[in-house]
């Protein structure tokens, strides 16, 4: 667990390299696109952090939703930033909109499903994490497994129910398959980052950004 939480920890600085990097490319100047993946790496840094401490002190329950969240950080990124324009997506989002009532490129609502079948064209296995983590952030028979887990069957057929927070009974084969899940994840998110800095000029010149975006306000 120790060697784990430690190399999550060492997560940070390639975060922080990714986003001094996209700056590089800014020229101090920021459009749309370019916040939505400073936020992006900024959430992600702090669920890190978050993850690291409740698997500490053995909340896996609740690391599962933290998995979830770090999943939607690369499953909504990878799909504004894949779009033909993806600064006016960010523009809409910033304003308020939700993501899931903005239409990609194929006209199709960008929501959740939408999402992953995209991000799924070159990762296939973010369908399994996907699925992973969903069954635990929404009420399932998951949940309902680990409470009876903990709650053991007696030899004469009765259950002695437990209402208490400790997860020792989370099996460690599963422990194991969130921190891998967690890793991949995190490691996805500033490696997106980079992408999009490499890719940022398709999208305009900052001059040219600078002077459309100036025209809106």
């Amino acid at each position: 667990m120790q060697s784990v939480n430690m190399n999550l920890n060492d997560l940070r600085p390639l975060h922080e390299e990714a986003g001094k990097s996209l700056l590089s490319k800014c020229c101090k100047d920021i459009f749309p696109c370019d916040l939505i993946a400073l936020t992006v790496l900024n959430r992600s840094v702090v669920l890190i952090k978050g993850f690291v401490q409740i698997t500490a002190s053995g909340g896996y329950m609740c690391a599962a939703g933290i998995l979830r969240m770090q999943l939607d950080n690369l499953l909504r990124f990878n799909g504004i930033a894949l779009m033909a324009d993806p600064h006016e997506i960010a523009t809409k989002i910033y304003e308020g909109q939700e993501l899931r009532k903005i239409k990609d490129d194929l006209g199709k609502p960008m929501n959740d499903a939408r999402l992953q079948e995209i991000f799924a064209i070159k990762n296939p296995w973010a369908k399994e994490i996907y699925k992973l983590a969903s069954g635990y952030v929404h009420f399932s028979r998951e949940h309902i497994a680990w409470f009876l887990t903990a709650s053991p069957e007696t030899a004469s057929g009765t259950r002695n129910f437990c209402i208490d927070e400790d997860e020792k009974y989370v099996d460690d084969s599963y422990k194991a398959s969130l921190r891998e899940a967690f890793m991949t994840i995190s490691r996805g998110v500033p490696r997106m980052v980079n992408e999009w800095a490499k890719e940022r000029h398709r999208c305009g010149s900052n001059d040219e950004l600078k002077k459309r975006f100036s025209q809106r306000q």
